[in-house]
């Protein structure tokens, strides 16, 4: 791809060398006679870049598209692919308007969340709203959250709204990470410090006691649950209440990878 389109990059520039800098495309008729080389040139690289035989746009493209059309796998990827997980077998991307495609067992699938409710400048209206963070549990349900502070789940029936709430600090938010430590202990977390915490019947609002975002959640090995995210923020869950932990900076954390059962995270 990048040797044809650079041979007709150079043709053109030959062209208008040769015209002492005129790019104006009706002043540029009739040359071929007077630059026989920058013709076949310029003809060679276009029979490239629209596919020909045997030339380097065609192992560039059309060999792709012919792959792609003999595998029968025609695949919406989503736009904006802000959400991501894998384990190595299995791996989901989400993205704009709830879409969202995973990988399993050789093949992809595409999957559609259910509209939730959007709130813009005080007004109300069902949509579909871009995806920010999927997982799938120990029990193989499949989590996702996006904009509106909406929650969905997938437990093998297909994708559902399980919960959104009603007030307009929530509608205007962001949830911006999920984890699933079992299915009865899911935490939920995003932005103004909101979280949320399912305990296998229902989905209940837990104070942190801050208003920064929170961007990642995880646990250690003995199930000790960390969230953390703008300004170095890092809080613990006791089990009745989030704790602040000591954090050594001020930096943004997007991810939490937790190397011992102590409060070190990397």
């Amino acid at each position: 791809h990048a040797f044809f389109k650079a041979l007709l990059f150079l043709g053109a520039g030959s062209v208008i060398h040769a015209m002492s800098g005129e790019q104006d495309i009706f002043r540029l008729g009739g040359l071929k006679n007077k630059m026989p080389i920058t013709r076949t040139t310029f003809l060679i690289g276009t029979l490239a870049i629209v596919g020909v035989p045997l030339l380097s746009g065609f192992f560039s493209k059309e060999d792709i598209l012919w792959e792609t059309m003999t595998r029968q796998q025609h695949l919406g990827v989503p736009m904006q692919a802000n959400a991501g997980w894998s384990d190595g077998e299995q791996l989901l991307i989400g993205g704009r308007d709830g879409v969202l495609i995973s990988y399993e067992n050789g093949s992809w699938t595409r999957e559609q969340m259910p509209p939730a409710i959007a709130e813009r400048r005080g007004v109300r209206r069902h949509t579909l709203s871009d995806l920010r963070a999927v997982t799938i549990g120990s029990d193989g349900t499949k989590w996702a959250v996006s904009e509106g502070c909406a929650i969905f789940r997938n437990k093998g029936a297909g994708w559902t709204l399980i919960y959104q709430p009603t007030e307009s600090r929530f509608l205007t938010a962001k949830l911006e990470a999920v984890y699933a430590g079992a299915a009865d202990d899911v935490w939920f977390v995003g932005e103004r410090g909101i979280a949320f915490h399912y305990d296998g019947s229902e989905v209940k609002q837990v104070e942190t006691g801050v208003q920064s975002i929170l961007r990642a959640i995880a646990a250690d090995s003995e199930g000790t649950v960390y969230a953390a995210g703008a300004v170095g923020k890092i809080l613990k869950w006791t089990g009745k209440a989030w704790l602040n932990v000591p954090s050594t900076g001020t930096a943004d954390v997007t991810d939490i990878v937790i190397t011992c059962t102590t409060d070190t995270f990397s």
